[in-house]
């Protein structure tokens, strides 16, 4: 826990990461590529890249020419357009705005969750019509 919130999931900066990854060749195959982030309250996640055309379109348009004042702006639009936010302790609402981020930017990145037993299970994490939280069986 750091200060008195519970950080969920992957903030932009972890995105920003992820594309720097990217661009300095240290991700050999996107298929095997992962992502990960415990979370202060114990929760797994990972993220993979589902859709490479996807994610190299957004990404490089999100972070190409990416500076602390753009990534601050684009920061306040996520909070304000989906409510994510990294000052919420509601854990269920900020999954909930990460996985409709991540459905509508179509950005190609999917998120799973793990079981932090002995993360052996995982499971795909979608929005159902109704936008609650589905767990997908991986395949």
């Amino acid at each position: 826990m750091l200060g008195n919130y519970l950080f969920f999931v992957y903030l932009l900066n972890n995105l920003q990461k992820l594309y720097t990854l990217g661009q300095s060749g240290r991700i050999n195959n996107p298929k095997t590529f992962v992502f990960g982030v415990l979370t202060g309250d114990g929760t797994l996640y990972i993220l993979m890249i589902d859709n490479k055309l996807y994610w190299d379109t957004w990404s490089s348009r999100s972070f190409g020419d990416c500076t602390e004042l753009s990534l601050e702006a684009l920061n306040r639009f996520l909070g304000i357009t989906y409510g994510l936010s990294d000052k919420s302790t509601d854990i269920t609402a900020n999954e909930k705005a990460f996985l409709k981020f991540l459905e509508e930017s179509n950005n190609g990145l999917k998120l799973y969750k793990g079981d932090s037993e002995n993360f052996n299970n995982w499971n795909g994490q979608t929005l159902n019509s109704n936008g609650e939280v589905e767990k997908v069986d991986c395949k």
